[in-house]
C-alpha cells in the first residue's frame, strides 16, 4: 500500500515538473521570438500568459468546459483580445489622426532604441510600476475598510 501510494505521488510529482517545464519553454520561446524580430523585451508577453492562464481557469471550473475546449477558447479571446488592442491603435493614429500626443509606453521605447537610453528607460518602467502597485494597494485597502464599516 506505502509502495503504491509512493510511485503516485513520484508520477504527479514528475508529471507536474515537466508540465511547468514545457510552460517555462514556452515562455522562453515566445519572448525569444519576440525580442530576436523586434529587438524589444516585451513585458507584456507575461500578462497575456497569465489572462491565458485566468481565462483558462475560468471557462473549466467556474463554467465547467472541458480543459481542451477552454485552451481553444482562451486562444481565440487572446486572439480578439490582442487584434482589438492593435486595431484601436491604428485606427486612432492613423485613420482618425488623433493620439498626436506622446504616450508613456512610446516614450520608454524611444528613450531605449531610439537614443539609447536604457537606464533612463528601465527607471521609468521602475517608477511606473511601483506607482501602479501603490495605487492597487491603497484601492484594496480602501475596499477593505469600507466593506469592514459596511458589515459592522
Amino acid at each position: 500500500m506505502d509502495l503504491e501510494i509512493l510511485v503516485e505521488n513520484v508520477l504527479n510529482a514528475v508529471t507536474a515538473g515537466i508540465t511547468i517545464g514545457c510552460i517555462y519553454g514556452l515562455m522562453c520561446i515566445g519572448l525569444g521570438l519576440i525580442f530576436g524580430i523586434m529587438r524589444i523585451v516585451n513585458f507584456a508577453h507575461g500578462e497575456l500568459y497569465a489572462f491565458g492562464a485566468y481565462f483558462v481557469y475560468f471557462a473549466a471550473i467556474l463554467l465547467g468546459f472541458n480543459f481542451f475546449v477552454s485552451l481553444l477558447i482562451a486562444v481565440v479571446a487572446g486572439c480578439i483580445l490582442v487584434f482589438s488592442a492593435c486595431a484601436t491603435a491604428f485606427v486612432t493614429q492613423t485613420l482618425i489622426g488623433g493620439a498626436q500626443l506622446i504616450y508613456m509606453p512610446l516614450h520608454i521605447y524611444q528613450q531605449a532604441v531610439g537614443a539609447n537610453n536604457w537606464p533612463f528607460a528601465a527607471a521609468i518602467s521602475v517608477v511606473f510600476t511601483l506607482a501602479v502597485m501603490v495605487v492597487i494597494y491603497a484601492l484594496n485597502r480602501a475596499g477593505r475598510t469600507s466593506k469592514a464599516y459596511a458589515h459592522g
